[in-house]
């Protein structure tokens, strides 16, 4: 089982995890922004636009970033809520 990280490796960790990340972000076509803005958005105006058919824009940036996990928007917020 990995360590925590020591204070020599952690500045060197944090900068490859984040590398590594905004590299998995662009492969799947999401760019920092949207992620930006599906991350703001609240549990409780996801269910409504889910209600609501899909008719809130920002609710088409966390389908797509859902989709970019494997997830439906539904899965999406039951992870954020649970």
């Amino acid at each position: 089982m990995r360590q925590p990280f020591s204070a020599e490796e952690a500045p060197y960790d944090v900068v490859r995890l984040r590398g590594n990340f905004l590299t998995a972000l662009g492969a799947s076509g999401i760019t920092q922004r949207e992620l930006a803005i599906a991350s703001d958005v609240s549990v409780d105006a996801i269910r409504r636009s889910l209600v609501s058919n899909m008719a809130d824009p920002q609710l088409s940036t966390i389908v797509k970033v859902a989709a970019a996990l494997g997830m439906s928007a539904a899965q999406l917020v039951e992870g954020i809520d649970a």
